[in-house]
């Protein structure tokens, strides 16, 4: 019934890049010649409340190649060598392009926005230097209620080298969403039906109907600028993960949507999920958000996005509204941009009484009556590793158990590697603990559901998606030559990752912690 409901309620982003030339060229020798393999590896999103991702978030229509090449020794930069449409070839996301031979090339995908990408000059492009091209790659929303039915994203990789033996080679590609999305929900702790928010006794006080998004941002960059990501030691494991943004890249033309040009949800029952609706990234102009369109210095076209919550409190007979702010979950008080590739979810938690009489002045009034929290991030796939061959998704890669003996905890996984003979699982055979020095690597058999390897404290049960980790006995067993800290990897193909396990003196239903923990060494 969710599904049915989101489906039917969604607003679209329609995507168009605006048309862009550059007087920056630079002849460069073509030779396209060299036919390779891209697979799109895309993550789930980042951020706050990211418990549930849409089938339109992850689908991959086709995929723009634009591979830049440096200039010479008289103009320094990279600067555009080739551009082409990839492919759709078997397998999950892998498409087949013409690459062209070089060294230092850096290569840069784009999917979901053919059409957009033709228009906007780039495949007649070539000679333009990299910064101002995607500087112009612009994607606007149009006013209307169809739109697609994905989502554009980008992602790059830099220092590739194509030569002759490249041919049939595969790179694996990280690709980020270039929009962000925002949903609400009652809290889950307390709720009956579906959409309905319950108090202690167990009384509706609250109908969740309606989500709104007031002045977002009409217009958003399709590739970030690089300064923006995590940062990120050169050469380190963790430059070859898909990284998360923390900063905004907003077009030099930024504006948003007047106040009677919302994107909207409504229903006329309760709905468990409102959204997700999907933005461009925007910032807040104001400390507390109370900026509109014309009062920003500087800027009369910008204001601060926020979002508004529709529903039915307690024995009223008409939908009043709310609004709420995208606030730090860790500061309530204090502002935070929106940023792509992200996913905010706002739980109501409690609805002390009526709001605003419509969402217009909801939005520019002062939030009441309401208690939003942003969820915490659960269950999604945050840490990724690729080798440019392939790639491989964790939820985390830090296990930590329970003081008690047969304690286990389960993390999602996933590769574009199939689960079978190509995974081999193992501890660390050079560790003097817990026997792991005669454990025997186990490759898993083809056709095999799960695979399983055991040392004399931890025993560790592999599917295609779900890594569980056991604790054989107590804490405080601890016989000479056993620890509590180990080592365990998983290698698919070539590509080994490294999981960091644990057991501590404590139990989930421990009064001192509430069971919640952080699951961190």
């Amino acid at each position: 019934m969710k599904r049915i409901l989101i489906c039917r309620l969604m607003v679209f982003l329609t995507v168009a890049l605006v048309s862009c030339s550059d007087d920056t060229s630079e002849s460069i020798p073509q030779n396209p010649d060299k036919d390779m393999y891209l697979r799109v590896n895309v993550p789930r999103t980042y951020a706050s409340g990211a418990d549930e991702t849409d089938s339109k978030e992850t689908v991959i229509n086709g995929i723009d190649v634009l591979v830049f090449a440096p200039g010479t020794a008289s103009q320094s930069g990279l600067f555009l060598k080739s551009v082409s449409e990839g492919t759709p070839v078997t397998g999950k996301n892998t498409f087949q392009v013409t690459m062209p031979v070089g060294e230092g090339l850096e290569v840069h995908v784009f999917t979901n926005c053919h059409e957009e990408l033709f228009r906007s000059g780039s495949y007649k492009g070539l000679g333009m230097k990299m910064d101002a091209l995607l500087e112009k790659m612009i994607s606007k929303v149009e006013n209307n209620s169809t739109g697609t039915d994905c989502l554009p994203m980008h992602g790059f990789l830099s220092g590739v080298t194509v030569a002759k033996e490249s041919v049939g080679k595969t790179l694996s590609v990280p690709v980020l969403r270039s929009v962000a999305a925002v949903q609400a929900k009652v809290d889950e702790a307390h709720t009956g039906n579906p959409g309905e928010l319950l108090d202690s006794e167990g009384k509706v006080i609250f109908k969740l109907r309606e989500f709104y998004a007031y002045f977002p941002a009409d217009s958003g960059r399709l590739a970030p600028l690089k300064e923006v990501y995590e940062t990120a030691v050169a050469g380190s494991e963790e430059e070859k993960k898909t990284r998360n943004v923390v900063k905004t890249t907003l077009p030099d033309k930024l504006g948003v949507r007047p106040i009677g040009d919302k994107l909207f949800l409504k229903s006329e029952a309760p709905v468990a999920l409102a959204g997700p609706l999907y933005l461009y990234e925007n910032t807040y102009y104001s400390d507390n958000g109370f900026d509109q369109p014309g009062s920003v210095a500087g800027n009369t076209q910008v204001a601060t996005t926020r979002l508004v919550v529709g529903g039915v409190y307690g024995e009223d007979t008409e939908v009043s509204y709310y609004r709420i702010d995208l606030t730090d979950p860790d500061d309530p008080k204090k502002l935070v941009e929106i940023l792509r590739n992200h996913k905010y979810t706002f739980q109501i938690m409690n609805v002390s009484g009526s709001g605003y009489d419509n969402p217009d002045d909801a939005a520019v009034g002062v939030p009441m009556n309401i208690y939003v929290r942003v969820i915490d991030w659960t269950d999604v796939n945050t840490e990724i590793d690729f080798d440019r061959e392939n790639w491989f998704s964790s939820a985390t890669k830090k296990i930590v158990l329970s003081g008690y003996a047969d304690s286990q905890k389960s993390v999602s996984i996933d590769s574009d590697v199939t689960f079978g003979p190509f995974w081999q699982l193992s501890f660390n055979t050079s560790s003097t603990v817990n026997g792991n020095a005669s454990v025997v690597p186990v490759t898993v058999p083809e056709g095999a559901a799960s695979a399983m390897i055991s040392n004399d404290r931890y025993e560790i049960t592999v599917t295609g998606n779900t890594l569980t980790v056991k604790a054989k006995k107590s804490y405080g067993d601890l016989p000479a030559g056993q620890a509590y800290d180990d080592d365990f990897y998983i290698k698919v193909k070539n590509l080994t990752v490294h999981f960091k396990l644990t057991q501590v003196d404590r139990s989930p239903d421990d009064w001192g912690n509430g069971g919640t923990q952080e699951d961190e060494l």
